[in-house]
């Protein structure tokens, strides 16, 4: 659309402004709208997590832009599910700060505009790129650069203190042979070292992160159990056992921490839905695997693990320690 210069109309800027400085194209939407507007509003997008395309605060980002632009009225606009919520909650904003004055919306390239225009109430403008910068891509460029700067390291600090604490998913699978006793063998277990481990006398369950790749679900289960044992149990019954809070000593002292779920599954050649057909190696991370008997558990068992295999030996599923 074509603009004019109307300095009773009021200039509503949207945007994230995700990067570390403004660059080229910020500033050339900004100085557009100053050039039609006495009256500006800047609304700042505020997502309910940082991550990697949010990862700057709503604090950050004020600083930023009034060190530049010390006339602009900034206010945030929380991220919401709904594209529809999101338009009306902006509308409703738009009218408290500006009741009387008509208003006009800008964005820049890939703006919020696409996301407003179905379900908003105002007039809204894309402005041309020049410089074609992509916020993503700035990002991308200075993620690996390290500064030898208090600030730099007063920012890292920064970071860490101002988010939500992570609780990290991890699977451990308990895997045994006779445990359904089909045959006079005693029930064993199948533990494993990894590689920082080899020197000390203790064991772990088969077990690692969730990752996303995996999907999720018993696919988690059945790629850690692949990747760190060799055993296929895709055809095999997987039960689950319970949920651990872990005492990991990576999160000792911090407010993050690992919640693991236990899964078990028998590999006993006997057990009818079990296709166990795989050579025992061990993999990933995991430099030794070894057979234990039900007696021999309680004094080569690592810490980490030694509660919730002992409940589950003792049928004592409901304790979570």
């Amino acid at each position: 659309m074509k603009i004019s210069t109307d300095y009773k109309t009021t200039g509503i800027i949207v945007a994230r402004l995700q990067v570390h400085e403004l660059h080229v194209e910020h500033k050339a939407l900004i100085e557009k709208v100053r050039q039609y507007h006495k009256k500006i509003f800047l609304f700042l997008g505020v997502a309910p997590v940082k991550t990697d395309k949010n990862p700057l605060d709503y604090p950050t980002r004020v600083k930023m832009v009034l060190s530049e632009y010390p006339d602009i009225i900034i206010l945030p606009l929380q991220d919401v599910e709904s594209d529809q919520v999101w338009a009306e909650n902006l509308d409703k904003l738009i009218k408290i700060v500006e009741p009387k004055n008509k208003v006009l919306l800008y964005g820049g390239r890939d703006s919020f505009i696409k996301y407003y225009k179905p379900f908003g109430s105002f007039e809204t403008v894309e402005t041309l790129s020049t410089f074609d910068i992509s916020g993503t891509e700035v990002r991308e460029s200075i993620s690996n650069e390290v500064l030898n700067t208090s600030d730099f390291r007063a920012g890292q600090i920064y970071q860490i203190y101002n988010r939500y604490p992570i609780v990290y998913p991890t699977v451990d699978i308990i895997i045994t042979k006779n445990y359904y006793k089909t045959n006079n063998e005693p029930t064993e277990y199948l533990l494993g070292k990894k590689h920082a481990e080899i020197n000390d006398d203790y064991w772990r369950l088969i077990g690692g992160f969730i990752e996303k790749r995996h999907g999720g679900g018993k696919n988690s289960i059945i790629a850690e159990v692949l990747e760190e044992t060799n055993l296929d149990i895709s055809k095999s019954i997987i039960t689950f056992v319970n949920q651990y809070t872990i005492d990991d000593w990576r999160y000792r002292g911090s407010k993050d921490s690992i919640m693991t779920t236990l899964f078990h599954v028998d590999i006993s050649s006997e057990w009818k839905d079990n296709v166990f057909s795989n050579t025992l190696c061990a993999g990933d991370d995991i430099a030794y695997l070894e057979w234990f008997k039900e007696n021999e558990i309680k004094d080569v068992i690592r810490n980490t693990h030694k509660q919730m295999l002992l409940n589950f030996i003792n049928k004592n599923y409901g304790i979570n320690s």
